[in-house]
């Protein structure tokens, strides 16, 4: 595969698919509980938390960065079918990003005090950090590839 007939959005576009992929398996979520001289934490993947969203994430990353791998290596070009080849792939990029999105934000953060007796906590860990940057790379990347291709 020559890397160098790909364009800058989609170099873009694999990596940060690449790492969102990665990131899914990373904690997302993360509990904490501290009191009577005791404590405990634990921490949750996306794909142990909310599994069904973890795969759509997964198809829209493998959906976008397999159809930029397959035309590539000449396997297929739907742009030869009269398919929009970019705009399938920033839909797919559009879908993954915005459900890694909506898990982010629809996680409450926070914690309770119980003065001398203990505190809990909970939110989200640096794996849900490190997703919304690579969404965020992977949706850049597909808007760019989306951008050359209309050119």
């Amino acid at each position: 595969m020559d890397l160098s007939r790909l364009n800058m959005g989609e170099k873009i576009l694999g990596i940060g698919g690449f790492v969102l992929l990665i990131s899914t398996f990373l904690p997302w979520y993360k509990w904490s509980s501290s009191g009577f001289g005791y404590s405990a934490s634990n921490s949750w993947s996306l794909w142990s938390a909310s599994g069904f969203i973890a795969f759509l994430i997964f198809l829209g990353v493998v959906a976008a960065v397999g159809l930029v791998v397959l035309r590539t290596l000449g396997v297929l070009d739907l742009s030869e079918q009269g398919v929009p080849e970019g705009l399938v792939i920033l839909v797919a990029a559009a879908v993954a990003g915005g459900l890694t999105l909506l898990k982010i934000v629809s996680v409450p953060s926070g914690g309770m005090e119980f003065g001398e007796f203990g505190s809990a906590g909970w939110g989200r860990s640096w794996g849900a950090w490190l997703a919304l940057l690579a969404a965020a790379a992977f949706v850049v990347g597909a808007v760019l590839n989306f951008m050359e291709e209309r050119r």
